[in-house]
């Protein structure tokens, strides 16, 4: 994973944690590092107030083991959450197109559930991959983008840099940019993907399934292979998939 640390005009830190492109990987494993390691800078500070005292590669080492200790209880409290038995089906089921289409109509899925997903799909013997691309319009010069910018919920806009640009030209380039973000699952047999698009997730996209949050679902069943589906996802686009499924 990347992870930056960008320093605000307050004298406080934005940590950014991004998920690197993987393969067939184990989900636990991943997602076990993932978490340890961006937990990891709040554990420091809060060990160096405490322990100042010691040599640093003591304190690196608490460090570890606690921010390694606290990632095994959030994959635990992942193992706990309920899923829909139509996922279940799903991925247990050697199903049609149309099949897959049907028992995946009026479900939806909250942040928890998502990730509980890959971690079911582990257990039935499935491997984890993950793939994103992020483009930004052309008419905008990179040497004058923000290291770091974000609309929070209550629409105020944050940023790290990028002071030359106008606050309309910022919001406007957070919300023209175009960011892919797949998960897939595959056992050898079968892969499943869940598409997450940046307007999708605000529900700003065309069709009565495309205003509500949500993220798209495709599979080997639409007849795409992996690798065609994969190098569409890596130039910047991904195939028409006729299954929407709430976020919520």
């Amino acid at each position: 994973m990347t992870q930056n640390v960008y320093k605000t005009d307050d004298g406080n830190s934005v940590i950014a944690n991004m998920m690197n492109d993987v393969t067939d990987v184990s989900f636990k494993e991943y997602i076990l590092k993932f978490h340890s390691y961006s937990i990891a800078p709040v554990i420091s500070k809060l060990v160096f107030n405490v322990f100042g005292f010691l040599p640093v590669d003591s304190i690196a080492r608490i460090v570890s083991r606690q921010s390694f200790e606290l990632a095994k209880e959030e994959l635990l409290n992942l193992k706990k959450v309920a899923l829909p038995q139509e996922i279940k089906t799903l991925l247990n089921s050697d199903l049609k197109k149309k099949e897959q289409e049907k028992i995946l109509k009026g479900i939806s899925l909250d942040i928890n559930q998502l990730g509980a997903l890959f971690l079911h799909g582990e257990e039935l013997g499935y491997k984890f991959s993950s793939y994103r691309f992020k483009g930004t319009p052309q008419n905008i010069n990179k040497e004058n983008l923000p290291n770091f910018a974000y609309i929070d919920d209550n629409d105020i806009l944050h940023r790290v840099g990028g002071e030359l640009l106008s606050e309309g030209q910022l919001r406007a380039l957070i919300n023209e940019s175009k960011v892919i973000y797949v998960q897939m699952l595959d056992n050898g047999r079968q892969w499943h993907a869940f598409i997450r698009t940046f307007q999708g997730l605000k529900g700003k996209e065309s069709g009565a399934q495309g205003s509500v949050p949500h993220i798209h679902y495709y599979s080997n069943k639409n007849g795409t292979s992996r690798k065609d589906f994969v190098k569409m996802i890596k130039n910047g686009h991904y195939p028409s998939a006729k299954v929407h499924i709430p976020l919520i």
